[in-house]
């Protein structure tokens, strides 16, 4: 069992190089994703950690796997995308006719050619985890409205 720092970058880079490999292999796919993936993009993921704080405060676990695995493939998403999509044409064309299977193209041509892609998702992946976390440890304290109003009450 991986301990709780490492899960959620886990679970975001498994389920970012899946989705990253198979969405731009097919054109349908690509093309009615685009502006799903595009269009969060300008918004930092630590935004989402007060929203996911008042939504969910009871449940502070959970929030933070939810948002570190959410910051996490979305990075590890786009850098797959390019990277699939950066594969050299001679060479997919290549194993194309010499007749090779789908499987063996994307085992043989495909993942080599983004490795270097993939890897820097994976680094990726893991600073932004780290910033998710330690973010929402500093927002996570009970400084804010709901500890002042506790303070405020028996104060008075």
């Amino acid at each position: 069992m991986l301990p709780g720092w490492a899960l959620g970058p886990a679970v975001a880079v498994r389920a970012g190089i899946v989705v990253g490999v198979t969405v731009p292999l097919a054109p349908y796919p690509r093309e009615a994703t685009a502006s799903t993936i595009e269009f969060p993009r300008p918004t930092p993921s630590v935004a989402l950690i007060p929203l996911g704080v008042l939504l969910y405060a009871s449940e502070l676990r959970s929030v933070l796997l939810l948002l570190v695995v959410y910051a996490s493939f979305r990075q590890v998403l786009v850098q797959v995308l390019h990277g699939v999509q950066d594969v050299d044409p001679v060479a997919d064309e290549t194993a194309r006719s010499y007749g090779i299977t789908s499987a063996a193209r994307l085992r043989n041509v495909v993942l080599p050619s983004a490795g270097p892609q993939i890897f820097a998702a994976l680094r990726q992946a893991l600073s932004v985890a780290v910033l998710q976390l330690v973010e929402r440890h500093v927002l996570g304290r009970n400084h804010g409205l709901r500890a002042s109003a506790r303070r405020s009450q028996y104060t008075s």
